[in-house]
């Protein structure tokens, strides 16, 4: 069930309970024959914080979206006070951070996912390979937004998050059948109408692992938008920033190239060609 294409120029898709509760607080006080031990374990045993879209298993002071090894996982030192992790800000007309989207099922034949199968990370024996992860639903008209982090793993050149226009899960492995606008790595983004695709001029900052990816698409205008959110761990409550955005006009696209295919119906979709690489859904 894997798409074995190897190509690598960036047009694989074009190539293809919330329980609510409330954050925990941490206590660190300390005296002076504990004090070295606390502040070891403050950055190093697990707990329940709080992100964005709900709660979380983390390491303390760790902010959502970041990982442990980040350099500023620890920019928040223990004092012999109450404190809480900081929560991230997410600001007004921010990303639009929810819980209505999983993906398929399929996903199990090649990634390991997590129960709510809102994660997935790329299994070791599909290394090399070129792997589909589509969510659930097929959505047709109206408008729809969609949040993809990059968590972890070896980002490829293939690596990429796009919208395939099709009425039917899962998606197809063939390559040449696949009509659909993306994303990659690179920061390029284009249109796989069949055996053939189409760079756009518009285009975003190269992909790094921990961003989030926005995709906002309206199925009735044939209109998209792609956004890169990224961490600003300068300040004492880290902050998501918008880096980077584009809009793209598929349906001008699609006309251009004579593609008849309707562009009202489709999913969201992640290539991944590395194991170990990991995505997840934030909204």
């Amino acid at each position: 069930d894997e798409d074995e294409d190897d190509e690598e120029d960036g047009t694989q898709l074009g190539r293809t309970e919330s329980v609510v509760c409330a954050p925990q607080i941490v206590d660190c006080s300390i005296n002076e024959a504990s004090q070295s031990q606390t502040l070891g374990q403050c950055c190093s045993e697990p707990s329940v914080g709080w992100g964005p879209v709900g709660p979380m298993h983390w390491t303390p002071y760790v902010a959502y979206g970041m990982t442990a090894n980040s350099p500023q996982a620890c920019a928040w030192p223990c004092t012999p006070q109450m404190m809480m992790p900081p929560i991230a800000e997410v600001p007004a007309g921010g990303p639009p951070f929810a819980e209505q989207h999983t993906f398929h099922r399929e996903a199990l034949q090649f990634c390991n996912v997590e129960q709510d199968l809102r994660m997935f990370t790329k299994s070791r024996q599909f290394h090399g390979r070129l792997s589909v992860v589509t969510e659930s639903k097929v959505h047709k008209g109206g408008c729809h937004s969609y949040m993809v982090q990059l968590v972890g793993g070896s980002l490829s050149r293939a690596d990429g998050i796009g919208f395939v226009f099709a009425q039917r899960l899962p998606c197809t492995k063939d390559i040449q059948k696949i009509v659909s606008v993306y994303l990659n790595q690179q920061g390029e983004i284009g249109m796989r109408l069949f055996s053939k695709t189409e760079k756009a001029n518009e285009y975003v900052t190269p992909l790094e692992v921990g961003d989030w990816v926005e995709l906002s698409i309206d199925l009735d205008t044939h209109r998209l938008k792609f956004g890169v959110w990224r961490w600003n761990a300068c300040a004492w409550q880290p902050s998501l920033q918008l880096v980077s955005s584009a809009e793209l006009d598929f349906g001008s696209m699609a006309t251009k190239s004579d593609c008849t295919k309707d562009l009202s119906v489709g999913y969201l979709a992640c290539v991944v060609k590395n194991s170990g690489a990991c995505m997840r859904l934030g909204s």
